[in-house]
């Protein structure tokens, strides 16, 4: 097995077809959606428990890494005053950036938004889309 150096990283990594294997917004491989879920689970129960600790004004994350992926965002995004999002490579900054601005045919992660808000708030039906705008 070939083993990839950050040059070719840089230029063969491609940020859709990874977000399409493994971030889909349609129905995917059972094991990876079980996977994603439960890592989201984990996340918000971790936010929950413990976001008493800091004080929201002031507090800022710091999410090194991230890769063009930003589900990992979708409940600390109501416990911090800001987010900094690095991102090794431009492609993946790129890719998150177009969803920000949200360009047609930046990936959709909308079904997560309804994942994490719905299943663990309560809240009203549209209220992932206020979770979605506040990251963004």
């Amino acid at each position: 097995e070939d083993i990839l150096w950050m040059a070719d990283y840089n230029s063969d990594f491609n940020c859709k077809k990874y977000l399409q294997e493994f971030y889909s917004t349609t129905a995917g491989n059972e094991d990876e959606d079980v996977s994603l879920q439960f890592s989201l689970d984990c996340l918000h129960e971790f936010y929950m428990k413990y976001h008493n600790e800091w004080e929201k004004s002031t507090a800022t994350l710091l999410e090194f890494g991230g890769g063009p992926v930003i589900c990992n965002l979708i409940s600390a995004v109501a416990f911090v005053k800001e987010i900094t999002f690095a991102a090794y490579t431009e492609d993946e900054r790129r890719e998150v950036q177009l969803w920000k601005d949200i360009v047609d045919g930046a990936h959709d992660w909308s079904p997560f938004f309804q994942y994490v808000v719905n299943k663990h708030e309560q809240a009203g039906e549209d209220a992932w889309k206020e979770r979605e705008k506040l990251l963004r």
